[in-house]
């Protein structure tokens, strides 16, 4: 029924997903705010400027410096009394609920491994488990 027909290997270009990221995050930003507010012709001009540091034959070479552009913007609250949120990865592990124990002790050292390699690749990350004995495991 079903037949693999193949598969494509590509490289993921961080920098270039930060700035479509970036650039997506502050273009619905700008559209949500008043034709009238400074905030949004601010945005505007910070995306012209991340454009024109975007070299169309090189744009992985050259979207660290377009990023750049949109630091500042991205840096301010939407809105003078905006919220600031936090997100903390989180793993609630039942411990032994319908498996044996060994397997809760396989499943969080795995789960942890994954953690600490997120951890090594992105600094700011921050983790939580709500139970002590998963840690001491």
């Amino acid at each position: 029924m079903y037949t693999f027909a193949g598969a494509d290997v590509k490289l993921l270009d961080e920098d270039v997903w930060h700035l479509e990221l970036d650039m997506e995050v502050l273009s619905q930003l700008m559209a949500e705010l008043s034709i009238s507010d400074p905030r949004r012709h601010e945005i505007l001009r910070a995306l012209e400027r991340a454009m024109d540091a975007i070299d169309v034959a090189n744009i992985s070479g050259t979207a660290k410096e377009a990023r750049a552009q949109l630091t500042e913007v991205l840096a301010k609250p939407a809105h003078a009394s905006a919220h600031r949120l936090s997100a903390v990865g989180h793993a609630h592990i039942d411990s032994a609920w319908l498996w044996p124990q060994r397997e809760t002790i396989r499943k969080t050292a795995r789960t942890f491994a994954t953690v600490t390699a997120l951890a090594a690749e992105y600094p700011e990350f921050i983790f939580a488990c709500s139970q002590a004995q998963q840690y001491a495991w």
